[in-house]
């Protein structure tokens, strides 16, 4: 196998329709529709491990305020998003938590776009004309996206913010020591939803959101220590179902991964969390 990087999306495109490249990741959304013509070439979108969403910092006010952070939620146009970000390829998220994670169901609270209500929530927490939100960072590319939609989402409500990207080791380093009030990310923490301790229990390893409730490290204590399968996943299922009450983060959607690879390539292996896998790769 040559790997050939190629930073341009219609180079990487045309590569393809040429015949000089036989695999392409991701597929940019823009030239997507143009490679699922080409009858030499198949497209696959499968689902992944990944969704994206606003984090909010619970050691800034008014991220400290459940109305608040509520609000948010009912701001964002998820359906909205997914279109614009990804072409529509995924699915609107329910949960910081992957529909390919022990522990999801669709029954996981949703809030469903609704900018009244979000208004509404905003009067009640003392904030009836909204409030100046500051900076949402992001990395380059879809998050930057993300951000930007939520920008134009929470102006509607009376919430003003800026967007900057960050580069992503600052990115990084900002999250991990506090330094932000909203950050428009993703994650990508594999099949099980213990996982998302990680970034909602303060003894996790990537603790972005100054979160340090009793009620979660109380839940990871027994989720670690249950042996059973299926009492497990129950305990999973009601974690995720009350961080999705207390809104302690806004999930927006779940994206597919997009593949690009001639007729030809054949592979047998996929997994949602690391996607295609080279080692299954044959030809006809």
């Amino acid at each position: 196998i040559t790997w050939v990087p190629v930073v341009d999306n219609n180079a990487r495109s045309a590569m393809m329709r040429t015949g000089e490249a036989h695999f392409t990741f991701p597929v940019p959304y823009e030239q997507a529709a143009v490679l699922e013509k080409d009858e030499h070439l198949k497209l696959v979108a499968a689902p992944s491990i990944v969704t994206r969403y606003l984090n909010m910092n619970m050691l800034q006010k008014p991220f400290d305020d459940l109305r608040v952070r509520q609000a948010i939620n009912y701001a964002l146009d998820k359906d909205f998003m997914l279109a614009v970000a990804e072409e529509g390829l995924g699915t609107v998220a329910n949960s910081i938590a992957n529909p390919n994670m022990t522990g999801y169901d669709e029954e996981i609270p949703y809030y469903e776009y609704n900018s009244e209500k979000a208004k509404e929530l905003l009067t009640e927490a003392g904030y009836p004309d909204g409030f100046d939100l500051g900076i949402i960072y992001c990395r380059e590319g879809k998050d930057q996206s993300l951000a930007e939609i939520a920008m134009e989402n929470l102006a509607v409500i009376g919430i003003t913010s800026t967007v900057t990207v960050v580069e992503n080791n600052a990115f990084i380093d900002m999250l991990m020591n506090g330094n932000f009030n909203v950050a428009a990310t993703h994650l990508n923490l594999n099949t099980d939803a213990s996982n998302v301790f990680d970034v909602a229990s303060i003894r996790g390893s990537v603790p972005y959101s100054g979160l340090e409730d009793p009620v979660i490290e109380e839940m990871r204590d027994e989720c670690d220590l249950e042996m059973d399968t299926e009492a497990r996943a129950a305990m999973l299922n009601e974690f995720l179902d009350y961080l999705s009450e207390e809104a302690y983060f806004a999930p927006c959607y779940y994206p597919k991964k997009s593949y690009a690879h001639t007729a030809g390539l054949q592979f047998s292996g996929y997994d949602p969390f690391v996607g295609l896998q080279v080692r299954f790769l044959s030809w006809e």
